[in-house]
């Protein structure tokens, strides 16, 4: 799904509530829009470590980005948290960040309650992968 190999380091981490879902944003320095794959994932498990990853939910999205690659033009990659959270969001309950290794970044992010519907789509200028995930209804 990425526009090319010239996607950059990962620079800024973030979640947002919308009216009908909750969305996670992750934003690149870098012309390209990394390639990306999504699924829900019976435990988060770090790689290449195989150790399982402290996530809050009850389901578990993995997001992978391929092509991410560590700072190597005195850009400035993301320092935030490795845990974002923030108030009002009713499908989602955290995106973590668990690594950068060969390439492919690996995140998570929990769902409240059960698997629900979600989309994923890129976007450029600047390059960003969005991730929303339906609320629940009622």
């Amino acid at each position: 799904e990425g526009t090319g190999s010239d996607v950059g380091t990962l620079v800024d981490l973030r979640l947002g509530a919308h009216d009908g879902f909750d969305r996670v944003v992750f934003e690149l320095e870098g012309p390209d829009i990394p390639a990306w794959r999504v699924a829900y994932v019976d435990r988060p498990v770090g790689d290449p470590s195989g150790i399982r990853v402290d996530v809050e939910g009850e389901a578990y999205l993995q997001v992978l980005l391929t092509g991410v690659a560590y700072p190597e033009d005195g850009s400035e990659p993301y320092d935030g948290p490795a845990h974002v959270t923030i108030s009002g969001t009713t499908a989602i309950t955290e995106a973590v960040l668990s690594s950068i290794f060969e390439g492919e970044l690996q995140a998570f992010v929990g769902v409240e309650g059960r698997e629900r519907g979600f989309r994923v789509y890129g976007m450029s200028d600047p390059s960003r992968v969005v991730v929303e995930v339906r609320a629940p209804r009622g």
